[in-house]
């Protein structure tokens, strides 16, 4: 019954330090955002790309915490200047 509960209290333990940690690092995140547009005060133009690729060939968008996601095709923002 111990041994049950000494788990228990350490899996509790983990899983605050964890949360402490997401906490931390998205403020983190936040702040550095902050910076950055400061220093860099001109918007970031998209580059106009639709479509995804793996190491060979088009792929679907990949979903979140897949191999290949992240891809620049996956955001769209202010839209580049065309003469």
């Amino acid at each position: 019954m111990t041994n049950t509960r000494s788990l228990n209290l350490l899996f509790i333990v983990l899983l605050f330090s964890y949360l402490i940690i997401i906490d931390i690092n998205a403020k983190t995140d936040k702040n550095s955002q902050s910076r950055a547009s400061k220093k860099y005060p001109n918007k970031i133009v998209d580059t106009g790309q639709l479509k995804c690729y793996n190491n060979t060939k088009e792929i679907p968008y990949p979903k979140l915490e897949r191999s290949f996601f992240g891809q620049d095709a996956e955001y769209q923002s202010n839209t580049p200047f065309v003469p």
